[in-house]
């Protein structure tokens, strides 16, 4: 098997960071995640040499013909055109099949982020193009917080599993003075990750944010999946799922425990890029936007929805 890697690192911004931990309200309700191109195929008369006479289209006899050297650009030009028309190649865990939110999110009440979960098919528990590590804040004095920390380790083991091995840290400074994703970075080198295979995002405040800035990486760099990295699986199930699905919708992502060896399993998202994989369907976004499920509360205080975009 191939494994196409790159892991995406939430910040922790103003959800808890740039992508931060929920807190969840004293009457248990549902956390505030503000925390804190085709190509012409050129024809073989091209190559052809032309007689000057005014029969422009006949070959004279003592014509050369084309040197071997045309020949084989002519090859390659048809086949830079044949691969232009296909498009990019598939990333085949964007073919895996994920419930809808509806299947997987069931009745009137939100689901317990921290109950039993379904497990990633062997389908999904493979390369992804990259790992994003969502942004948390660092301390005052711009130490690594406990959240950088567990989110940086989490990032690190679900590479060594097989789930990527490119990373993008996302999150501005928020809280404080000190930048959410240069942290992460830090965290991620001192792990042993090669600084050529992280890319930093600096300019997200809130898990809707990470999200879209993330996205936009992918699409620059030709990536069409990734696993969604928060040390808190109430922030992906309470934020991040709603903010990706239905708010900046460029993606589905689908929320799931993927086995790692040596420890328990890390629940984490797997993001698909448009149009790569399944969309996600109104029904969906209606269902779990219910005032009784309670998992899109934030969306009114987001600015990277795709439907009032104010970035």
């Amino acid at each position: 098997m191939v494994v196409l890697g790159a892991v995406l690192v939430l910040g922790c911004g103003g959800d808890g960071g740039g992508g931060g931990q929920p807190d969840m309200a004293t009457d248990g309700s549902a956390p505030d995640a503000r925390v804190a191109g085709d190509a012409n195929e050129p024809s073989i008369d091209a190559f052809a040499p032309r007689d000057a006479t005014p029969d422009a289209n006949r070959v004279t006899s003592d014509a050369t013909a084309p040197d071997e050297d045309a020949a084989l650009d002519m090859s390659s030009a048809r086949t830079d055109a044949m691969a232009a028309d296909a498009g990019p190649a598939t990333d085949p865990v964007t073919e895996c099949p994920v419930p809808s939110m509806v299947d997987q999110y069931p009745g009137l009440f939100p689901p317990n982020p921290y109950g039993a979960w379904e497990t990633a098919s062997a389908c999904i528990h493979a390369g992804h193009d990259a790992i994003v590590v969502l942004g948390c804040p660092s301390e005052a004095d711009g130490s690594p917080s406990r959240c950088q920390t567990t989110r940086a380790d989490f990032a690190v083991a679900l590479s060594s599993a097989g789930l990527g091995n490119r990373f993008i840290v996302t999150g501005a400074a928020v809280a404080n003075e000190h930048v959410e994703a240069e942290s992460l970075r830090s965290l991620l080198i001192a792990r042993g990750v090669a600084d050529s295979d992280i890319v930093l995002e600096p300019l997200a405040e809130h898990t809707d944010e990470n999200l879209y800035y993330s996205s936009r990486i992918m699409q620059d760099r030709g990536w069409q999946s990734a696993v969604v990295v928060s040390d808190d699986a109430g922030h992906l199930v309470f934020t991040g799922l709603c903010d990706a699905n239905c708010c900046v919708q460029l993606g589905r992502m689908t929320v799931l425990d993927f086995e790692v060896p040596g420890r328990a399993p890390i629940r984490a998202g797997h993001y698909v890029l448009d149009p790569f994989g399944p969309r996600v369907e109104p029904a969906e976004c209606e269902h779990i936007g219910s005032p009784t499920k309670a998992l899109c509360l934030n969306r009114a205080m987001r600015r990277a929805c795709a439907d009032d975009f104010r970035l």
